[in-house]
């Protein structure tokens, strides 16, 4: 394949070179013009940086959704670097290290969350305020917590990729996030929230893995049904919220 630089980081902009830059690239100061640009592979990247014993931290959790399986086997290769990536799922709760550390002599069975907090956000919104999916998605743009375009967040693949490394994490399993059924929150209305009241629940997006009793995994993405009772119905704005379940 053809190899095509894009981007070269240099400490000094300013600096004539000797060389010729190439047609289409693009000369940067600042290496989060790297780390940020989507058209840049960075699995290569971050693999390049633990394999010369650097400490990687990132909250890419596209990226590590892919990758995790290589990435950790990398770590193992050579111990002296190492790859941190709680932000990635739910980082203030945080869910990666507990499930790391705390759960060594359990046997995870289920995981169920709220695990994007854009659209519990707007579902909280909807649910306590009445107000419309137009008008909490304009809300959550404004407010920052929505990107532009906002799909990645209102049609669940935020909270897919997520799933997918609590899988990996949770019961050792490296799932496709592509493989996992998905459904956003798109389709939600208010009418939606008042079946839901009359049944005692509220509408939340939920990711959901959990072992089948022939050991193989189920695992998605979607809006339910969440009872009253439940604690995740409690869970509004942007918060999340991740339940484990296990047996010793």
């Amino acid at each position: 394949a053809e190899l095509q630089i894009v981007k070269i980081c240099v400490r000094d902009v300013a600096k004539k070179r000797d060389f010729e830059i190439p047609a289409g690239c693009e000369v940067v100061g600042d290496p989060k013009s790297i780390l940020e640009d989507d058209t840049i592979d960075m699995a290569d990247i971050i693999m390049a940086a633990i394999a010369k014993g650097k400490h990687v931290v990132t909250g890419n959790k596209a990226l590590i959704a892919a990758n995790l399986p290589e990435l950790q086997q990398a770590v193992k290769a050579v111990p002296a670097g190492s790859f941190s990536y709680e932000a990635a799922v739910c980082g203030g709760i945080p869910i990666i290290q507990t499930l790391k550390h705390d759960y060594v002599g359990d046997r995870v069975t289920s995981i169920m969350g709220i695990m994007n907090g854009t659209t519990n956000f707007m579902l909280s919104k909807m649910a306590i305020e009445g107000a419309s999916y137009d008008d909490v998605l304009a809300e959550a743009t404004k407010l920052g917590y929505a990107e532009s375009p906002p799909d990645f967040d209102v049609e669940g693949w935020d909270a897919r990729s997520k799933l997918a490394i609590l899988c990996k994490l949770a019961f050792g399993v490296h799932v496709p996030e592509e493989s996992i059924p998905c459904m956003g929150i798109t389709r939600v209305s208010l009418e939606d929230f008042k079946y839901a009241h009359q049944m005692k629940c509220t509408v939340k997006l939920l990711g959901v893995a959990s072992m089948n009793p022939d050991g193989t995994l189920s695992a998605h993405v979607s809006t339910c049904m969440v009872h009253l009772t439940n604690q995740l119905s409690g869970v509004n704005g942007v918060l999340n919220c991740i339940s484990v379940t296990s047996s010793v």
